[in-house]
């Protein structure tokens, strides 16, 4: 198995092979050749809406508590902080790309003023900027995933820091998983505080979610390195990761929009935030 062939898009057909160079090939193509997990959890709901305590079970958000009884290959299509305020990650990363228009101090976390507030500063930016599409949107409003998801306020009370990654399996379906920055070494490998977005440009590189993995609500909970096998940044797709910063700009703004917070004024500069 080639490179190319590892960082392949698994939606589309990759060619099977018996020759494996490590345990990361041995491990894709095993995993690939199961079925997707699109129809692992179709055929779970289907048969428990067979059964009179289920029968109103209609959705991935109805599975409790489900143990998953075999391996499943994804590949990352974006990773999220929910910690953070989407304003706040938004605005740093357009003073990181574009320093040299930052126009406004305003308060923050970067620099102390005497009285020991934090300060920052804010840029003011030509709307007409070209920008990249992104991989994928995710238009789910974060606030319904964290009201169904007790595990999430818990690890919020703790203090640590928790991240979204949307995945995505062999048939082009989107789910979700939730991962805990010190339960875990995958957190380190996803994120890099010196990149202006903070996250590492691994669009598309692959993660096999292991059996035993608990799914609940839509969710899969990675709370553990046992829950997962991750191929590496080596996995991740070329062409997705063009541009990344500037894919993640946009991808940032237009879910403020969905969520229906107001990412840029009328006149096509940046907004100023009052606190």
């Amino acid at each position: 198995m080639s490179q190319s062939a590892l960082s392949s898009d698994i939606t589309a057909y990759v060619r099977a092979t018996q020759s494996y160079k490590n345990d990361k090939e041995q491990a894709f193509y095993e995993s690939y050749q199961n079925i997707s997990f699109t129809k692992y959890i179709s055929n779970y709901i289907a048969t428990k809406r067979q059964l009179k305590a289920h029968k109103n079970m209609t959705s991935i958000q109805d599975v409790l508590m489900l143990g998953i009884d075999q391996d499943f290959l994804f590949q990352i299509v974006i990773v999220e902080d929910i910690n953070s305020s989407l304003l706040q990650q938004l605005d740093d990363l357009e003073a990181n790309l574009n320093p040299m228009n930052i126009r406004v101090d305003r308060a923050t976390n970067s620099v102390r003023n005497q009285n020991n507030k934090k300060k920052t500063l804010v840029s003011s930016i030509d709307d007409a900027a070209d920008e990249e599409n992104t991989a994928s949107s995710d238009t789910t409003n974060n606030a319904n995933y964290k009201s169904n998801n007790d595990s999430y306020n818990t690890l919020r009370s703790k203090g640590d820091k928790v991240y979204k990654i949307t995945l995505q399996d062999k048939q082009g379906n989107m789910y979700y998983a939730m991962l805990n920055e010190y339960s875990s070494s995958l957190s380190y490998q996803l994120t890099d505080p010196s990149q202006p977005s903070g996250f590492r440009p691994v669009l598309g590189s692959k993660i096999i979610i292991k059996s035993n993995t608990l799914f609940n609500r839509g969710m899969f909970h990675l709370s553990k390195n046992t829950t997962y096998f991750y191929l590496g940044s080596e996995s991740s797709i070329k062409k997705w990761n063009e541009n990344f910063n500037s894919k993640m700009l946009h991808y940032w703004k237009h879910k403020l929009i969905d969520n229906g917070q107001q990412a840029e004024p009328s006149n096509g500069k940046k907004r100023v935030y009052e606190y």
